[in-house]
């Protein structure tokens, strides 16, 4: 893997601090930061899952500093499934892969860490089934969500639906590319990091799927 390749994978397993999380639907996932983040190059069968695996060390870590926790459930609005595409489009081919994002209605900013920290957790799930050789298991009950809290700060929600229900569903490698493909453009000269909604090409298959980022900053009682 090229250096300008690994820039997404560094920049997520830098900001995220996190340990790894068990993917377990409906449950609450929690973690402390670390002070030190390991990138493992484990070979190259299929594009970045098999290129980087990002191992989060559990060691020297910071006993005064805040927890973060995640959670993962079902969308809370099912009307995210649906095949027709939006207008205003902008297109962006995932590097390294057959998937291309078709980003639009783009909203309020999202402060950069916590966006990066998002997608680290959600790739991280994403390779507990690749890395396992599951990647071509579909995404169980046909979406992925993840939410992010941040105490004090607010909370990050990542939502991905396949269209299982016309025959297109999505596997664990089109979820990968697609989260993938989030930071990527996020991180692109020109491109804001904000909330945002997309919708999933792969090429031979189609629509698979449709999604969006949301951010919800903290309001305090006071």
């Amino acid at each position: 893997m090229k250096a300008s390749d690994m820039r997404i994978y560094l920049a997520l397993a830098a900001l995220a601090h996190v340990q790894p999380f068990a993917f377990v639907s409906g449950a609450t996932l929690t973690a402390k930061p670390t002070s030190s983040v390991v990138i493992a190059d484990t070979g190259s069968q299929r594009g970045w899952h098999q290129s980087l695996a990002l191992i989060i060390s559990s060691f020297n870590g910071s006993s005064n500093a805040s927890s973060q926790s995640s959670t993962i459930g079902p969308p809370s609005n099912s009307s995210t499934a649906t095949l027709i595409a939006p207008t205003g489009l902008i297109p962006f081919h995932v590097k390294g892969s057959s998937t291309t994002l078709l980003f639009h209605s783009f909203g309020v900013a999202i402060p950069p860490s916590y966006m990066l920290q998002c997608l680290s957790i959600s790739l991280t799930l994403v390779l507990k089934f690749t890395l396992r050789g599951r990647g071509r298991d579909l995404i169980e009950n046909g979406y992925f969500v993840t939410t992010h809290l941040l105490p004090h700060a607010g909370k990050v929600t990542i939502v991905v639906a396949d269209f299982r229900g016309t025959g297109r569903p999505m596997d664990y490698f089109d979820l990968g590319d697609t989260l993938r493909g989030i930071g990527d453009f996020i991180t692109e000269p020109g491109h804001g990091v904000t909330t945002l909604s997309f919708q999933v090409d792969v090429d031979q298959k189609g629509y698979v799927g449709t999604g969006h980022v949301d951010y919800e900053p903290f309001e305090s009682s006071a």
